[in-house]
């Protein structure tokens, strides 16, 4: 019995390899296991930030349309003037109807829950749609900082307790100047309503997902306030707040200055993954995060089946080690015997996968004829087992994949495993894409193909998705490249007019130096940019001494801007020429002289054109005094007609006419002297 016992034991060399097994398969599946996790959260941090960095950008654009507007209007006099005089009318009159219609469209097209024409007493003087009052205490600080500041006020958002609802909102005060007077009539507030706009865009999520969301905090204090509505829990917007001193909570990172990916705990208490963005010019820190049990609930499926797989390896690894130790101790298992047992192990292997697997695991012999299937393999391909299991591996196949199943063969037979993907097809003729890990397998010297087959449907679908997301930022990217290069060619339009305007154009400070000036006023003086930037107007003019006093008085507000005023300049090479100038004072917005605009035109043409006119009109009149000379009595001889001048001589009438007049004489003979003086001529004309 004791002989028989030792017989039976276990050789070493069997006992190390079957440890070798082991401990292979562990640390292959670990370390798979391990790359799969850490390829899966990389993806998420991509797919997060470029998420956070998409929204951000898109708030910020909202922001920055609302202050365009709002300077738009603060900037434009025709505007403004026209509130002024509508504000500074009457209390009980009526807005006009051109007002109004300029409100609404205002209204309608920049997407504002209301505008209000707010007078300098804080009452409401006209609004779209109508509103009675004002509001709560925020309104009336925001118009007091306006009024302090005479500046554009941007409020963050806000709760109005009168009508329980979040705003934010633009105070724009309309603010007149005049010379050195200025005036504050009222505000204009453009207010808008988050529901319409940036929520829904704070709220989307443009992929799938189960738990992941945006949100928007500020900091109040020591403590984080949400802006928004959130996914998980209800009625939070400026009500949910999170303590600084919860240092593992995400909105506390946030307001603490923590930017880019992090991990914590949500204001659930659930731990998530997220990335942090602020939201440029603002108080605003813009959270993306999804949960961590969502993004590693795949590679713990995976986990799972690869722990069975390698499981079942073990097994075969010890059936096979056990199958040698037999049959040293025994010596004469008998062919079909051994048949059998293969078979058994073989049912058995299969057994566990057909009820663990998640994956399609299909065992081909060395032809490629399936030998068996698991449950799943029954599902996807949509035969029943006995049909499944009478197709070979080409029917798996679309026909347009099948020409290179041969070559994957012998790469496998070469190589003794391979991983790769392809496209399968189902019964129904459909096709999905797969990601296949297949092996030989050697039991009782036949050669298996043993094949683990993931359908990566829905990677490839997130895959599309990503590889979407990535060119929807590329191509907002290009379209602001696009706006960046018409900008620039905006400038060089602006630039073009500028330089080559028809007239010149100069600027000076309040010392009278020239800052700034167009290349027709350059061509017109015949300087240099460098020659002129930086000297004195006065310098270019011919009555230096007083042009001087006079800028110097418009600088100092005491002489008001000239329009159509004539002066006369010199130019580099000493010349002089008329020009006609007009210009204008240049303020800073606390309304204090800083400058002058100036255009000049050369009215040369125009002066020797007047000169000409004068010539013209003198000559003219000295005509006319000439044949008002031919008026009056004139001393005639009654015999041969000669007419006496005023100095007593005696001159042929053709003389003196041609002298005191324009006009010119051909000489001729009557009929009647004709037959006087030349009778035979006249006979013979007559005949």
């Amino acid at each position: 019995m004791a002989t028989t016992i030792k017989t039976r034991r276990i050789p070493w060399y069997l006992l190390f390899f079957f440890l070798f097994l082991v401990v292979g398969a562990g640390v292959v599946g670990y370390l798979y296991y391990a790359n799969q996790g850490r390829l899966l959260r990389n993806e998420k941090e991509i797919e997060l930030l470029a998420i956070a960095d998409l929204k951000v950008g898109q708030i910020d654009r909202w922001r920055q349309e609302r202050l365009n507007d709002a300077t738009i209007i603060f900037n434009t006099f025709l505007i403004t003037s026209r509130i002024q005089q509508f504000l500074e009318g009457s209390s009980k009159a009526a807005p006009s109807e051109d007002l109004l219609s300029w409100m609404s469209a205002f209204q309608i097209y920049g997407g504002y829950e209301s505008i209000l024409l707010i007078d300098r007493k804080e009452a409401v003087r006209a609004s779209v749609p109508p509103w009675r009052k004002l509001g709560g205490p925020f309104i009336l600080s925001f118009i007091k900082e306006a009024t302090e500041t005479k500046k554009i006020v941007f409020s963050d958002l806000y709760r109005d307790e009168a009508r329980d609802r979040i705003y934010l909102d633009i105070v724009v005060p309309i603010f007149i100047s005049r010379g050195n007077d200025s005036s504050l009539p009222g505000f204009l507030l453009l207010r808008s309503d988050p529901h319409q706009f940036l929520y829904p865009l704070i709220q989307s999520w443009p992929t799938p997902s189960r738990t992941a969301e945006t949100l928007v905090v500020r900091r109040e204090g020591a403590e984080a306030v949400f802006l928004n509505e959130l996914r998980h829990q209800r009625n939070t917007a400026l009500f949910l707040r999170i303590s600084e001193k919860e240092r593992d909570r995400v909105p506390s990172m946030a307001i603490r200055g923590v930017e880019g990916i992090v991990e914590g705990r949500d204001y659930r208490g659930v731990k998530v993954l997220a990335a942090i963005r602020k939201v440029p010019e603002s108080p605003w820190y813009l959270i993306a995060k999804v949960d961590l049990k969502e993004i590693d609930a795949p590679i713990h499926a995976q986990g799972w089946t690869l722990a069975i797989v390698v499981g079942l390896l073990v097994l075969g690894a010890a059936g096979m080690v056990g199958f040698f130790w037999q049959k040293e101790t025994t010596g004469f298992f008998k062919r079909q015997y051994e048949d059998e047992i293969e078979r058994q192990a073989l049912t058995r292997h299969y057994e566990y996968l057909t009820k663990y697997a998640n994956d399609i695991i299909i065992l081909y012999d060395q032809e490629l004829r399936l030998v068996e299937a698991n449950e799943r393999a029954v599902e996807t391909y949509g035969y029943m087992r006995e049909e499944l299991l009478q197709l070979d591996a080409l029917r798996l196949r679309p026909p347009e994949t099948r020409p290179s199943l041969e070559a994957t063969k012998k790469e496998v037979e070469e190589k003794k495993s391979l991983f790769f993907e392809t496209i399968h097809q189902r019964k129904d003729g459909t096709t999905f894409p797969v990601e296949i890990s297949t092996r030989l397998i050697e039991v009782g010297g036949k050669t298996f193909h043993q094949s683990i087959i993931r359908d990566i449907t829905e990677r490839k679908q997130a895959e599309k998705e990503r590889e979407k997301l990535i060119n929807e930022l590329q191509d907002a990217l290009a379209e602001l490249k696009e706006k960046e290069e018409a900008l620039r060619r905006s400038e060089k339009k602006f630039k073009d007019l500028y330089d080559h305007a028809p007239i010149g154009y100069h600027e000076y400070d309040t010392d009278g130096c020239i800052t700034n000036v167009n290349q027709t006023d350059l061509d017109m003086l015949g300087y240099s940019q460098e020659e002129m930037v930086g000297q004195h107007i006065w310098k270019f003019n011919a009555g230096e001494e007083l042009v001087r006093e006079q800028v110097l008085a418009k600088l100092a507000g005491a002489l008001p801007p000239g329009r159509e005023l004539e002066r006369t300049y010199r130019r580099k090479d000493g010349t002089i020429f008329p020009v006609l100038i007009e210009d204008r004072l240049i303020r800073d917005h606390h309304g204090r002289i800083t400058g002058i605009r100036c255009i000049i035109q050369d009215i040369t043409e125009r002066k020797r054109a007047e000169e000409e006119r004068e010539k013209l009109i003198y000559e003219l009149r000295e005509a006319l005094a000439k044949v008002k000379q031919l008026g009056g009595l004139l001393p005639i001889c009654a015999s041969c007609k000669k007419i006496r001048d005023d100095k007593g001589y005696w001159n042929q009438i053709e003389t003196y006419i041609g002298d005191h007049s324009e006009a010119e004489f051909s000489h001729g003979i009557c009929p009647e002297c004709m037959r006087k003086l030349y009778p035979d001529f006249a006979d013979e004309e007559k005949r």
